[in-house]
């Protein structure tokens, strides 16, 4: 069930009256990467969960098997709740891929493309990654050419300093005509 995924307290809030992706994640533990992406599974395991409930209530439907839950309105409340449930878990999931955007790729992306169920999403993480290392080498390149350019410009600076400090006196000019030093 989406709650034994989640635990007593995430479920709690996102069950609430009032629900605030961002509220529930400053209460959470975040602290770590490690509890990041665990809760970042929970979540996602909660909304899959859901979202499977709600083909499987849709499927029953759609083929006109009547069952006694369908006569209540109480299974009505139900599937609208679950419904309800999915989305706010997605959306604190996307919430919280905001916040932490260096977040590594849940348990269910990795089975997804490590069984080819996600064919788009697995050629979109190659290319990801792709871009990713070409830009790492891109920005490593830039950083090196501005520590360059600044250490030349300092080394230019002392030279020049340097050069109108010869001989211990400021401003030294050489006579032309008789190569004696003129101040």
């Amino acid at each position: 069930s989406g709650k034994s995924c989640l635990g007593e307290i995430i479920y709690r809030y996102i069950t609430a009256e009032k629900f605030s992706a961002e509220c529930l994640l400053d209460c959470l533990d975040l602290s770590s990467e490690h509890h990041t992406l665990d809760i970042a599974n929970r979540i996602e395991a909660a909304t899959h969960v859901w979202s499977l409930k709600n083909q499987k209530r849709n499927s029953q439907h759609s083929k006109g098997k009547k069952s006694w839950g369908g006569k209540v309105k109480g299974f009505v409340t139900a599937t609208e709740r679950s419904q309800l449930l999915a989305q706010r878990a997605e959306g604190l999931l996307k919430s919280l891929k905001l916040r932490y955007p260096g977040l590594p790729q849940t348990l269910l992306d990795m089975n997804k493309i490590q069984y080819n169920k996600d064919v788009g999403q697995s050629i979109l993480e190659s290319y990801s990654r792709v871009m990713e290392s070409l830009a790492f080498n891109i920005m490593a390149r830039i950083d090196d050419l501005i520590f360059v350019d600044d250490s030349t410009k300092k080394f230019i600076g002392s030279d020049e300093h340097a050069m109108f400090n010869r001989g211990g006196r400021l401003g030294w000019i050489p006579n032309l005509n008789t190569g004696e030093e003129v101040i």
